[in-house]
């Protein structure tokens, strides 16, 4: 984590963070959940994540997924994650991905595609979901 307790720039506004890297990744599940949600950017976490010990993908020692700035109520009792944008800035976000948000693996892969995630990540994916 960063030694400063600032948010990191660009991501300041009122609310609070939260990260998604299953199939609530896909725009209509998360416009569903979050419809005030606002994307922020793409970033990563280390594996494994709490409560998600079956994500797809086992090679990959990151898990990329997307940023969400949502009303401050909607991640309350979610205990933080670290997070790293792309940029290499780290922060934290609420790990809001559910278990049954991984079930599917193929619904996964295509969040992944849909927000163009990075190649290598969309790649170890695809060959561990598709084989």
């Amino acid at each position: 984590m960063n030694d400063e307790t600032t948010p990191a720039p660009g991501i300041s506004d009122a609310g609070t963070m939260i990260f998604l890297c299953g199939a609530d990744m896909h725009p209509l599940v998360a416009r569903q959940r979050y419809p005030r949600g606002r994307f922020i950017e793409i970033a990563r976490a280390t594996r494994p994540l709490p409560g998600l010990d079956a994500f797809p993908g086992d090679g990959a020692t990151a898990i990329w997924g997307i940023l969400l700035r949502v009303p401050a109520q909607r991640a309350e009792g979610i205990p933080p994650i670290g997070v790293t944008l792309t940029s290499g800035l780290q922060t934290t976000a609420a790990l809001s991905t559910r278990p049954e948000d991984i079930v599917d693996p193929a619904s996964v892969l295509a969040a992944v595609r849909y927000w163009e995630l990075p190649g290598a990540y969309r790649d170890a994916m695809a060959t561990a979901i598709e084989g």
